[in-house]
């Protein structure tokens, strides 16, 4: 799923973007977000690092990962990082 944030000079403001859809509020984009990663900028639980510890140490992917625990790569890929340091 790709996704990328960008600043739009004409319009003075920044735009997100979802595969071919175009945001310009946060608050839709990340509603749209929601329905591809239903656990979108939620706050993790211990649960959760526990998991992805374990799915880490079973070296599976980012995508399988992200898949199984409904985040974004990049959320999995920034908690990865946290967890190890």
């Amino acid at each position: 799923m790709f996704k990328k944030l960008f600043w739009n000079k004409t319009a003075k403001k920044h735009v997100y973007s979802i595969e071919d859809k175009e945001f310009s509020d946060q608050a839709e984009y990340k509603k749209e977000l929601k329905k591809i990663y239903p656990k979108a900028y939620e706050q993790w639980s211990d649960e959760e690092d526990e998991l992805l510890s374990r799915f880490v140490k079973e070296n599976k992917s980012i995508e399988e990962i992200s898949n199984t625990m409904e985040r974004q790569p990049s959320a999995i890929e920034a908690r990865i990082e946290k967890l190890l340091n």
